[in-house]
């Protein structure tokens, strides 16, 4: 069904006070389970087994503590300190084996019982480089892909081999696999397809005049469908390789700073950090302007409907 989702939060900052998670319906916005009394400050990273039994958290303590909890009865199944390097990704290799990995830092851990037993991965002559993103592909092969702008291909807990796209490669925040593809987004823009030998065989450039890093990737098998999110708020749509189509926008940088109804219509504008002004209407955002040199910190609607003042 793909309608249950997992949220984490921070806490206020400066507080290391204990912070929950929400595991709620997409569908309706209800809550089914609230997971509480383990992180602190932050959770940075939340991932599902495969099967879905299983939910793996990190949070941001001075440990960068994980735990596996069998999010449906809310019971925490184990724990384990990770260490002092900040963790950015986690990926499942089935229900007892996942990988987490972050800033020049991989490992590899195993449940047993209530214990999460862990080994460090090794970078060998590549060095150890900055994850930011990770997955099982072609049935047991893990892929990361770093901050370097190369993906990095791991033989059991060593890198087996590392993969420049291309010259132009950027941070490369998100990776998807499928049957027959790795799926790789950087910060260029750019959606790399691979095969099972890590060559390209297609790839996507993602259009915008906002941000368009790529920061998470979703392909569904049957229709073909690949959905992309950018570092501008937006997400894209592309179905069997064919034109984008965006189907949401927002801001993305900074706070939103002025807001203003129009006179009569239910329409209002907005403006803020990101150095844009977007109209909006009840149910989505109709028009936005190019970003502006600096940022717009208030706006309002003329009662005559014509025009739109900002100040910055």
């Amino acid at each position: 069904e793909r309608n249950i989702v997992a949220t984490g939060q921070m806490a206020e900052k400066g507080r290391a006070k204990m912070i929950d998670m929400y595991v709620w319906d997409s569908d309706d916005c209800s809550i089914i389970q609230k997971l509480t009394g383990f992180h602190l400050r932050a959770i940075s990273v939340i991932k599902f087994s495969p099967s879905g039994q299983y939910l793996l958290s990190v949070g941001e303590d001075d440990y960068h503590s994980v735990a596996v909890y069998e999010w449906k009865t809310g019971r925490l199944v184990g724990s384990a300190k990770s260490g002092g390097a900040k963790m950015l990704t986690a990926s499942w290799k089935n229900d007892k084996e996942f990988v987490i990995a972050g800033v020049k830092e991989v490992k590899f851990f195993t449940m047993n019982g209530s214990k999460l037993q862990d080994e460090k991965g090794l970078f060998g002559q590549v060095g150890a480089i900055p994850i930011c993103s990770s997955t099982y592909c072609f049935k047991d092969q893990l892929a990361t892909g770093t901050a370097k702008g190369k993906l990095l291909i791991w033989v059991g807990r060593k890198v087996g081999k590392a993969v420049q796209l291309s010259k132009k490669s950027g941070q490369m925040w998100s990776l998807c696999s499928t049957k027959n593809h790795l799926i790789v987004g950087d910060s260029t823009g750019t959606v790399y397809f691979l095969d099972s030998k890590f060559t390209e065989t297609k790839k996507i450039v993602v259009n915008t005049k906002f941000n368009p890093q790529i920061r998470s990737l979703d392909y569904l098998e049957g229709s073909d469908s690949l959905l992309v999110g950018t570092r501008g708020a937006e997400i894209y749509e592309y179905v069997k390789g064919g034109k984008g189509t965006c189907y949401m926008r927002g801001h993305y940088d900074g706070e939103v700073w002025g807001a203003s109804a129009h006179p009569t219509k239910t329409q209002f504008v907005t403006c803020g950090g990101d150095k844009t002004i977007r109209i909006w209407d009840t149910r989505k955002m109709i028009l936005a302007s190019d970003p502006f040199e600096t940022d717009i910190r208030s706006c309002d609607w003329s009662s005559n409907k014509q025009w739109i003042a900002v100040g910055g």
